[in-house]
C-alpha cells in the first residue's frame, strides 16, 4: 500500500468503517494506522470489537439458506442468456421470454443478497431450554462452594491473575458500579466449557459472575439478555456480547435482584 493511500486510509476512514471491512491485507494496514494513536485500552477494545465483528459476519453468512431453486435458476443464467451484449441484443431484437426471465432471476437474486447484507443485525432471544441448561450448570458451581484461585480486591491485580490462565477468549471484569467489592476470581467447567468467574460482595449480598463461550451450550454470539429460571434464594441473568463477545451470567445470592453490571463496559486481561 503507497504512502498517499495510507494517508487517505488514516485521514478519511473512522473506526466504524475500519470495522465494516472485511479480513485482509487492506483492514490489517488500516488497523495498524490506527493502533498507533491508541492507548493499550482503546487497542484491545478494538481489537475484541473486531474479533466480535468477524464471528458475526461468519455466522451470519453461514446461516443463511438460499431460496429453494435458486443456485439451478442460476445455473441455468449462461444458457438462457444473449450472446451478445445485452444492450446491441435489445436494439437488434427483442428478448424472448427465456432471456427476459433469466434478467429477472438475476435481478430478484442481487436484491435479496443484498438485503441480507445490509440488513442490521437484530439480537434474537435466548430459548428457553438452553436458558434453563446454562442457569442450572451455573448454579450448580455457585452452590458448590467453589474456591478461588487467587483473591484480592484490586481489579488490576486480579486481571493479571485472571490472564495466566490463557482462557481461549478475551477475559474481561465488567464493573458493577458502585456498592460491589470484587473478592477474587477462579476457573470452572460449565458442563464441557472452560469459564472464568469472579466473586463480589455488597448490597448485602453476594454474587458471582461467568464468563465462557456460550455457544456449545447453544447460546448465539448475542442474543437479548435472559432472566434465568431460579428458586426463591437466587437471581440469574443471562447476557451477550459486551463487554466481550462471550456469554456472561450472574448468580445473586438473594431473589429479585437485578443485574447490577447492567451489560456496560469493563476491563480487559492485557
Amino acid at each position: 500500500m503507497n504512502e498517499r493511500e495510507t494517508e487517505q486510509i488514516s485521514d478519511a476512514w473512522s473506526l466504524e468503517e475500519i470495522a465494516a471491512l472485511p479480513p485482509g491485507p487492506q483492514r490489517e494496514a488500516a488497523c495498524a494506522l490506527r493502533r498507533t494513536t491508541m492507548t493499550e485500552q482503546e487497542r484491545q477494545t478494538f481489537d475484541v470489537v473486531l474479533h466480535e465483528n468477524d464471528a458475526l459476519r461468519h455466522d451470519t453468512i453461514a446461516e443463511v439458506a438460499l431460496p429453494v431453486g435458486v443456485l439451478d435458476r442460476l445455473r441455468e443464467i449462461p444458457d438462457a442468456a444473449p450472446r451478445l451484449g445485452l444492450f446491441r441484443r435489445l436494439m437488434k431484437e427483442p428478448l424472448g421470454w427465456k432471456q427476459v426471465a433469466a434478467l429477472l432471476v438475476v435481478s430478484v437474486g442481487l436484491w435479496w443478497v443484498y438485503g441480507i447484507a445490509t440488513a442490521p443485525f437484530v439480537p434474537r432471544p435466548l430459548d428457553a431450554a438452553t436458558a434453563q441448561s446454562i442457569t442450572r450448570l451455573a448454579m450448580a458451581h455457585q452452590q458448590s462452594g467453589p474456591t478461588l484461585e487467587y483473591r484480592n480486591s484490586d481489579r488490576d491485580k486480579v486481571l493479571e491473575a485472571i490472564n495466566l490462565h490463557k482462557m481461549p477468549f478475551a477475559v474481561m471484569i465488567p464493573d458493577p458500579g458502585h456498592g460491589y467489592e470484587l473478592v477474587g476470581e477462579g476457573t470452572c467447567k460449565l458442563g464441557d466449557v472452560a469459564a472464568v468467574f469472579t466473586q463480589w460482595k455488597g448490597d448485602g449480598t453476594e454474587l458471582t459472575l461467568y464468563q465462557f463461550d456460550g455457544r456449545p451450550l447453544g447460546a448465539p454470539l448475542q442474543f437479548i439478555p435472559a432472566e434465568g429460571p431460579t428458586d426463591t434464594q437466587h437471581s440469574v441473568t443471562i447476557w451477550s456480547g459486551v463487554p466481550g463477545p462471550c456469554t456472561w451470567v450472574v448468580v445473586i445470592n438473594a431473589p429479585g435482584k437485578g443485574n447490577p453490571f447492567q451489560y456496560g463496559t469493563g476491563t480487559a486481561a492485557p
